[in-house]
């Protein structure tokens, strides 16, 4: 957020986007992260969040992070069909990425079982 709200008005202004983050303390069930919602009017805006947060975050980033020295992680929260596409039919979309990028990609099982429950996804 930085101090006053800076980094995220800036960040909001910069991307074009609109940009919610839950309150300190507030996490998504069974994880310590909070959400980052980002809603924008096209795909190149989004992918400037995208950019622009793994730059502040790895920017920001202290010693009581997750993984090994040099390496970052990113949780992503996607709703199950979204899930669904990034596995593909038997795993073929994820071990293409996995082999393509040489990351560690995982994707949790669903928080709920509503046909629309969110899952998280883990790269590093």
């Amino acid at each position: 957020i930085g101090k006053g709200g800076a980094t995220i008005a800036s960040l909001r202004a910069k991307c074009q986007a609109r940009l919610g983050l839950t309150d300190h303390g507030v996490f998504f069930p069974t994880t310590d992260c909070r959400i980052l919602t980002a809603q924008t009017g096209d795909e190149e805006h989004m992918d400037l969040v995208i950019e622009e947060t793994v730059r502040i975050a790895s920017a920001t980033a202290d010693g009581d992070s997750e993984g090994a020295e040099g390496e970052m992680r990113l949780r992503v929260l996607l709703p199950r069909s979204a899930a669904g596409f990034i596995i593909g039919k038997g795993g073929t979309k994820v071990r293409e990425l996995r082999e393509r990028t040489g990351a560690t990609v995982s994707i949790s099982d669903p928080c709920a079982s509503e046909r629309d429950a969110d899952q998280v996804a883990s790269v590093s």
